[in-house]
This record gives C-alpha cells, sequence and structure tokens, in this order.
C-alpha cells in the first residue's frame, strides 16, 4: 500500500484503497466477517465476490461497450 501513498501523481481515495486491500463491499470480505451467508457477486450470482473479480467484470463490461458503439 505504501507505493500508492508516496506515488507523486494520482490519488488514493477510499474505494481505491478498499480495492487494493480487498477491503469493503466485496463478498469475500463480508462474508470472512459473517456480514453475509454468502461469498458470491449479488449482481450475477458469480462463485466468489472479491477484488480480481470485480476488475474482470469491468474489463468486460468496458470491452462491451467498445464493441457497441
Amino acid at each position: 500500500m505504501q507505493p500508492y501513498i508516496i506515488r507523486s501523481y494520482g490519488d488514493v481515495n477510499l474505494h481505491i484503497a478498499q480495492f487494493l486491500k480487498g477491503h469493503g463491499c466485496f463478498g469475500s470480505y463480508m462474508f470472512k466477517f459473517k456480514k453475509l451467508d454468502t461469498q458470491e457477486c449479488h449482481d450475477c450470482q458469480a462463485p466468489i465476490d472479491d477484488p480480481e473479480y470485480g476488475i474482470s467484470m469491468l474489463i468486460t463490461l468496458l470491452l462491451r461497450r467498445r464493441s457497441t458503439r
């Protein structure tokens, strides 16, 4: 985390910090602390909702949007 904080460009906000650490609204994180009954994505029911899954879905959606233009 330290390299992201001390760099001379861009900002690290709450959402980026949570993504980098795997905290926040991810199903895997919420499941770990017994806030959810399952780790799955609440949008598409993928088995595990974690930062890696989130970024792969973002890339998929961006590519799909680009191909429809």
